[in-house]
């Protein structure tokens, strides 16, 4: 038996497609978040890494948030919605 340290069965910290494929966001938004300082991110050589408890402490933040999803307004472009009737015809006026 070797007196080392088990390795870890995950590593603490992510890649951006990594965190990009958990959190369905794109690579902006991950930068974005990053250089807001939502997700605790350090460079390892040249490699952006993100630590992993930042980023389930950031999911759990927008889980407390609840919905953020407003019920949207019909946009209004002046044409008749479908199955609207047309307006009748004018009649000829009686002389």
């Amino acid at each position: 038996m070797s007196d080392s340290a088990p390795l870890a069965s995950a590593p603490d910290d992510a890649t951006i497609q990594q965190v990009m494929a958990y959190t369905h966001l794109s690579k902006r938004q991950v930068y974005r978040l990053c250089q807001t300082g939502d997700l605790e991110s350090y460079l390892l050589g040249s490699l952006r890494r993100i630590t992993w408890a930042s980023v389930h402490c950031y999911r759990e933040r927008c889980r407390a948030a609840g919905p953020q999803l407003e019920p949207r307004q019909p946009i209004r472009t002046g044409k008749r919605t479908v199955g609207r009737p047309k307006k009748p015809a004018p009649t000829p006026a009686a002389e």
